[in-house]
C-alpha cells in the first residue's frame, strides 16, 4: 500500500508527532464528572436498549478505571501482551452490557467504546507513565467515520468506500484490516496508531480538518 501513501499528509503527521505526544497524560481527572472518553453524540447510534447506554458504559468505565489506576505496575512490553489486555477489556464490556441491557453489544460498538476508553486513559493525568507509554506504542484507533475518512485520504483515496461509519466495521477481519492499514501508514512516518488517532480525529467530523479537504 505504500505506493498510495499521501506524502503531504504523512509528513504533516510526522511533523506534529512531538506535539501529539504532549497530549498524553495532559487531562485532569474527576471520576464524578468524567465521561470516560465518550461523549453523548457517540451514543446516538446505540438504540433499542432498556437502559441509557451512556450510563451503562460509564458504570463499566468507572470500575475499570479504579482498578487500572490502582495498579502501578500495569504496562506491556509487546503487542501480544497489550492485545491480551485489550481483549479482556472487550469481553468485560460485552459481559457488563449483556447483564445490564439483556442484549448483546455488537462488535463495532464494543471496539469503539473500548478503544475510546483506552485513548482516554492515555490522556488521563493519573495514568502511569508505564501504561501510557504502552498505550501510545500498541494501542488501536477508535474507528469511526472521521478516522476512516482520514485513513482513505492518507491512502490517496485508494479504498472504495464513501461515508463509512463505525457501523460498517461488521466483523473482526474488517476491524483488523483497518487497524493494520493505520499501523503501517503511521509507522512509515514514525508514529503509531494512537498518535494517528490523536492527529486524525478533530471536533466537527470528517473533512473538517483543513489538510484533509
Amino acid at each position: 500500500m505504500k505506493k498510495f501513501y499521501n506524502n503531504i499528509i504523512g509528513e504533516n503527521f510526522s511533523f506534529q508527532i512531538n506535539d501529539l505526544k504532549k497530549l498524553s497524560r495532559s487531562e485532569a481527572f474527576d471520576e464524578n464528572k468524567s465521561k470516560f472518553g465518550v461523549a453523548g453524540n457517540t451514543f446516538r447510534a446505540f438504540s433499542g436498549y432498556p437502559k441509557k447506554p451512556s450510563l451503562v458504559y460509564r458504570e463499566w468505565a468507572k470500575k475499570q478505571t479504579a482498578k487500572i489506576l490502582n495498579t502501578a505496575s500495569l504496562g506491556f512490553t509487546s503487542q501480544t501482551e497489550f492485545d491480551e489486555w485489550h481483549n479482556e477489556l472487550f469481553k468485560s464490556l460485552q459481559n457488563h452490557w449483556k447483564r445490564n441491557q439483556n442484549k448483546d453489544l455488537n462488535l463495532a460498538h464494543s471496539y469503539k467504546l473500548v478503544d475510546l476508553y483506552i485513548k482516554w486513559l492515555s490522556k488521563n493525568s493519573k495514568c502511569s507513565k508505564k501504561l501510557c507509554s504502552s498505550i501510545l506504542k500498541y494501542g488501536y484507533c477508535a474507528l469511526d467515520s472521521q478516522i476512516i475518512y482520514t485513513l482513505n485520504q492518507c491512502l490517496s483515496g485508494a479504498l472504495p468506500i464513501k461515508n463509512a461509519t463505525m457501523g460498517h466495521i461488521g466483523n473482526q477481519n474488517t476491524y483488523d484490516y483497518c487497524q493494520d492499514l493505520i499501523k503501517n501508514f503511521s509507522e512509515h512516518y514514525n508514529g503509531s496508531r494512537l498518535l494517528f488517532d490523536y492527529y486524525a480525529w478533530k471536533p466537527g467530523g470528517a473533512g473538517k480538518n483543513g489538510i484533509f479537504e
